[in-house]
């Protein structure tokens, strides 16, 4: 059904003959597991591609990665950079047709105005005589129950967008490298290595986690920095005095991180008949600029395949550090609630805690003082430390389920093999 409304979400935005076949043959994976080694992109390409020694058939190690199909997974936008065959078109009247007028002439860019299009972003470069062009390929997908566009499709869709653009600032409009066609109906054909003319300047990769326990909350990773972080300085975003952004400043030559939750942005900011976003839902999202494609050597289309963007937005998770263990805020006092000493007393050992913590004065005595630090190590309450911050860790946030597991033993170790050779996507113990 799914394979049907995106073969006619092709129909609906393609004004041209079928020049794109991916959508018609995509079809969902169903889900797996995930064994096997994580190798940082960080490192050459050459080896990073080298698949993990395993005796798995290539069967079960597509299975594995079933999950990068189901719209939780993908790109959520992209900038890249079109080189235009001079002689194809005039450029004033190519640009005048994709750009909205103003006084004193046409722009060189803007958003293109087309008619029953997702939004495209483009700019002329004049210099190189080429034409940027910035859009989200997930709205291209998200009618189909595909909130992001999983990395498989990504192909599709720029050319889709390529082929949109190009047609309605000319019809005889060429990319560099695009023969005119011999078959009737099509304007151009490119030829097979066509991605590897396409330049990404921009790309952002995203993670939707689906989350039901009410005990989660942003507020637990607050605290929570980047492993490669020079500066702890972080910028979070309050919202009705909930906090429901977690993101970190950077330059714009540096890959910005942010994990935030979806479903509160959707509520403020709409978009007509997209399918809901579920309550619970957060977004992991980096968004990846030209230096650092540069440092790895992706920046063209051809070579951003699935297993690489996979790779990269792996990496950063790990490096992220959100999978650290949760600590829900009310542990230290529930389980404090359980001692046998009287509630009254109980509460009055919190609210010592809290108050010596932050140097508020109390008129106790020191014997009063001493009994009360000593019900509070009865208690199991860390005097000098936020009690929202005590007690044992509930869960941690699993990557490859998109949801809680159980929290990682205190026995890990990273230098071990990465982060994904510990926690893998086997069968997640269900939360106590």
């Amino acid at each position: 059904m799914k394979n049907d409304k995106i073969a006619s979400s092709t129909q609906r935005y393609g004004s041209y003959t079928k020049p794109i076949t991916d959508f018609d043959n995509y079809k969902k994976q169903s889900y797996g597991s995930n064994r096997g080694l994580y190798l940082p992109i960080s490192k050459s390409i050459t080896e990073s591609d080298v698949a993990p020694a395993s005796s798995e058939s290539q069967d079960s190690m597509d299975a594995e990665r079933g999950y990068l199909s189901t719209g939780t997974y993908g790109v959520d936008k992209t900038r890249i950079a079109v080189s235009i065959d001079s002689d194809s078109i005039h450029l004033p009247t190519f640009m005048a047709r994709l750009l909205k007028p103003k006084r004193d002439g046409t722009p060189s860019d803007g958003i293109a105005q087309i008619a029953d299009f997702p939004d495209i972003y483009i700019k002329w470069d004049h210099q190189r005589f080429r034409l940027y062009m910035e859009f989200n390929p997930s709205d291209f997908t998200r009618n189909t129950g595909l909130e992001l566009c999983p990395f498989d499709l990504l192909p599709a869709i720029t050319e889709l967008v390529i082929r949109r653009v190009l047609l309605h600032g000319d019809p005889a409009a060429l990319p560099l490298g695009a023969a005119k066609a011999r078959k009737k109906g099509e304007r151009y054909s490119l030829p097979e290595d066509w991605a590897k003319d396409i330049e990404v300047f921009r790309i952002d990769l995203a993670r939707d986690f689906h989350i039901t326990d009410e005990r989660f909350s942003l507020r637990q990773l607050e605290a929570t920095w980047p492993s490669r972080s020079r500066n702890r300085a972080a910028t979070h975003f309050l919202n009705g005095g909930k906090l429901n952004t977690l993101s970190y400043p950077v330059s714009n030559r540096t890959t910005k991180i942010k994990l935030y939750d979806k479903y509160a942005e959707r509520q403020a900011k709409p978009i007509n008949d997209a399918p809901p976003i579920p309550v619970g839902t957060f977004r992991f999202e980096i968004s990846i600029p030209r230096h650092q494609l540069r440092l790895v050597h992706l920046t063209n289309l051809e070579v951003l395949t699935p297993k690489r963007l996979e790779k990269l937005l792996k990496e950063k998770w790990e490096v992220s550090n959100y999978w650290t263990n949760l600590i829900w805020e009310g542990e230290a006092m529930d389980l404090a609630h359980e001692s046998t000493l009287t509630t009254a007393r109980i509460n009055e050992v919190i609210g010592f805690a809290e108050c010596l913590r932050n140097s508020i004065f109390m008129r106790y005595s020191m014997k009063e003082e001493r009994a009360l630090k000593a019900d509070a190590k009865r208690l199991g309450i860390s005097l000098g430390r936020a009690i929202t911050k005590q007690g044992k860790p509930y869960a941690h946030l699993h990557f490859m389920s998109g949801d809680l597991s159980a929290p990682i033993p205190d026995t890990y170790n990273l230098t071990k093999g990465g982060l994904f050779s510990i926690i893998g996507s086997k069968p997640i113990p269900k939360l106590s």
